[in-house]
């Protein structure tokens, strides 16, 4: 939260001082008619002016919340929950996640039906706000997508929510805005082609912000590495103007000004299928002489260099765009996009959020969806329902979820889609038998998926190797490791062969090996694997993700075998701390991380604590 503050010049100056420290304080105005305060403005940086004149006051209030709005834009990496920029190198499945959602939002019709939800949207945001309504009401009544531009310019409710959703990434926000920032990415591609067509020389740009020093310090730490927006990034043409926006600034102060310089090389865009997207948005702008240049989303940057100028007493950052983001993503969407371009676009959303562990936010999106849109693919609605019940360990509404979608496909006329559809079914509720312990019925569905996917799928296929590791977990548990190990080396080489990249399956497959090694004494080999399958799942995973927490599980076993107890904690509470948040309301993998907690403790002999982490387990089955 921002503040800023009207102080009349009746106020003592000694709480100048304290009140400038405050890193919430963004400004400070003086109502003042003693001109004798004239001279304290120069000792305090946030102290915006003396004003006199109240319709003064009120347009530099004005002038400096907007400046304020495009700042927040430039928070590096996180600043209370507002995710604005990534560094790509150790946040890459972030990345992933973020332009696979962008990909899927800007798929979305774009009809009237999703323009009258947004409005209904709008005005639920705004009930109150007799002034922002009216705003509403002329663009539900003169929109077009040739000025969604000109909307999002001009500082009204458009832009306010779509950078409030993209700032927080909150999915539900990004779902209801949908359509606007849609609109607004689009049209910026559509006017970089434009761009591109009549310019390939360099065009340098600027961008005047303030950042913590903290954040100072990190851009320093990462000149060469890859950076990303997650909003629609301003900038200008105008070096004077960005400098503006930054303001000034002493090095004592908390915020420092900055000025970033983009190097945007034309020829090296215009021949390739970049994401990076940019537009000269001056001629649509209320503020011409800005000169505005707006990119869309998912743009990526190099950090060129990072300095300190004596002279202006600013830092300037230097960047330049890059296609590398690209090729960091590019074969990890493809992989994916094969089954998320199979499913109807309202349903590859909700699946995105169930992959993402939004579980809760998936579930309700369902929900909606079956409402607002009855014509759907109701047996895929009622599958990806299953499966996140199956997910959050709610095992019998999984179950009743999946026999809801079985029998819709018998009763349909039956497509090769269909049958592809019903042999993830079957093995979806093997999936569920297995972890209920029920293990031949696991095993008596895991081969009729098997069966029906060999049939339609072939043996070399993703959905078919998963079958076969399936089968081998069946057979893990009950302690047949040979078996266990002829059933997942033979998912390994087909996953091998599918994903020559990074992929969470692939990393599935190690796992399981490595679990063989374990059980049969093989330690060295078993935490070989094992640390091999975890740093796959950093790169592709959500940093939160269920799986990575089970690896790490894993590598507490392998390692209090080995009597490395002091490495071995580590490994069992960062897991089990994730858990604990990811499953707030309790679930099997939370009582798995706390009976492995229990035999670490057993295996040190200190018995009360490993009592107490065996009650904690049971008591999560009562």
């Amino acid at each position: 939260m921002v503040f800023f503050i009207i102080i009349s010049d009746v106020c003592p100056v000694q709480i100048f001082p304290y009140i400038s420290r405050l890193p919430q304080v963004n400004s400070i105005f003086i109502w003042a008619i003693n001109e004798q305060c004239h001279n304290i403005l120069d000792e305090y940086n946030k102290l915006n002016g003396l004003y006199s004149e109240f319709d003064d006051l009120i347009q530099r209030i004005k002038e400096s919340v907007t400046f304020s709005e495009v700042q927040a834009q430039s928070a590096y990496y996180t600043y209370h929950n507002q995710k604005l920029i990534r560094d790509l190198t150790q946040e890459s499945s972030l990345f992933v996640w973020f332009l696979l959602l962008v990909h899927i939002i800007t798929k979305f019709p774009r009809n009237e039906q999703a323009k009258f939800d947004t409005v209904k949207k709008c005005v639920e945001c705004y009930g109150n706000n007799h002034y922002q309504l009216k705003q509403i009401k002329i663009f539900q009544d003169t929109y077009s997508a040739n000025n969604i531009i000109k909307w999002y310019t001009k500082q009204s409710f458009v832009y306010k929510l779509i950078n409030k959703a993209l700032r927080t990434e909150d999915v539900e926000e990004l779902y209801a805005f949908r359509f606007l920032i849609a609109e607004l990415h689009l049209e910026i591609t559509h006017q970089y082609e434009k761009l591109k067509c009549k310019n390939d020389q360099t065009i340098i740009l600027y961008r005047g912000c303030k950042l913590f020093y903290h954040e100072l310090r990190k851009m320093d730490e990462d000149v060469g590495k890859l950076i990303s927006m997650n909003g629609f990034l301003s900038t200008s043409r105008s070096k004077d103007i960005a400098l503006i926006f930054a303001g000034t600034s002493k090095k004592t102060d908390i915020k420092q000004s900055v000025l970033f310089e983009i190097e945007c090389v034309m020829r090296e865009l215009v021949d390739v299928n970049t994401s990076v997207v940019f537009a000269d948005i001056a001629s649509f702008s209320n503020y011409i002489d800005e000169e505005e240049v707006l990119f869309g989303l998912g743009s990526t940057f190099r950090i060129i260099s990072c300095n300190y100028c004596q002279v202006s007493s600013i830092h300037i950052i230097k960047l330049k765009v890059s296609n590398d983001g690209d090729t960091l993503v590019k074969e990890y969407i493809d992989l994916n996009n094969r089954d998320f371009e199979k499913m109807p676009v309202e349903v590859r959303f909700g699946r995105l959020l169930t992959d993402m562990g939004q579980n809760e936010k998936a579930i309700r999106y369902f929900q909606k969806l079956l409402i607002e849109n009855p014509a759907i693919d109701l047996p895929l609605v009622y599958f990806n329902f299953a499966r996140i019940y199956h997910l959050t360990g709610d095992y019998e509404n999984s179950l009743r979820s999946y026999e809801i979608s079985r029998k819709m496909i018998e009763e349909q006329q039956e497509t090769s889609s269909q049958q592809i559809l019903s042999g993830s079914v079957f093995n979806n509720i093997g999936s569920v038998f297995y972890k209920k312990k029920e293990y031949d019925q696991a095993l008596f569905y895991f081969k009729k998926g098997y069966q029906l996917r060999l049939k339609i799928l072939g043996i070399s296929h993703r959905d078919t190797a998963q079958s076969l590791n399936d089968m081998g977990n069946v057979y893990f548990d009950t302690r047949k490791y040979i078996s266990a190990l002829y059933y997942y080396e033979k998912s390994f080489e087909i996953r091998k062969y599918l994903f020559p990249i990074d992929h969470a399956e692939k990393a599935a497959s190690i796992h399981s090996i490595a679990l063989v090694r374990w059980k049969q004494n093989r330690l060295d080999d078993a935490l070989e694997y094992h640390l091999k399958s975890l740093d796959m799942l950093k790169k592709v995973l959500p940093p939160s993700h269920d799986d990575i927490a089970g690896s790490l599980m894993c590598i507490g076993n392998v390692l209090t075998e080995q009597y490395k107890f002091d490495k071995a904690i580590d490994y069992y509470t960062t897991a089990l701390h994730m858990r604990e948040i990811l499953f707030p309301n309790g679930h099997p993998n939370v009582a798995l991380s706390l009976y492995f907690l229990g035999c670490y403790f057993e295996k040190k002999h200190a018995y009360a604590e490993a009592i107490e982490y065996y009650t904690k387990e049971l008591e999560m089955y009562k």
